[in-house]
């Protein structure tokens, strides 16, 4: 299993393939940031056994999205993906 890191209140982290992040404390709506070149995808559960795909991203995509998931992963890629929530 990956290790989880828990990311308190706003901060903002750069989602890495090898980690599932787990966004403690208040607060629904996310922000990503796509830097790179190529194509990511982040993925989401409530459970860490059964994953879905929340988004994809090409290039330098953004989203906002709003979205109550406990965990997050970032599926390998060459691309970085930012994520703050608001």
């Amino acid at each position: 299993m990956k290790p989880i890191i828990a990311v308190l209140g706003e901060d903002t982290v750069s989602l890495k393939p090898d980690f599932i992040y787990e966004f403690m404390g208040r607060g629904f709506v996310y922000t990503y940031q796509a830097v790179g070149e190529g194509t990511a995808t982040v993925e989401v559960s409530n459970d860490k056994t059964t994953w879905i795909t929340l988004a994809t991203f090409t290039n330098a995509d953004s989203a906002v999205l709003a979205h109550t998931w406990a965990y997050q992963r970032l599926k390998p890629t060459t691309l970085t993906i930012t994520v703050r929530r608001d």
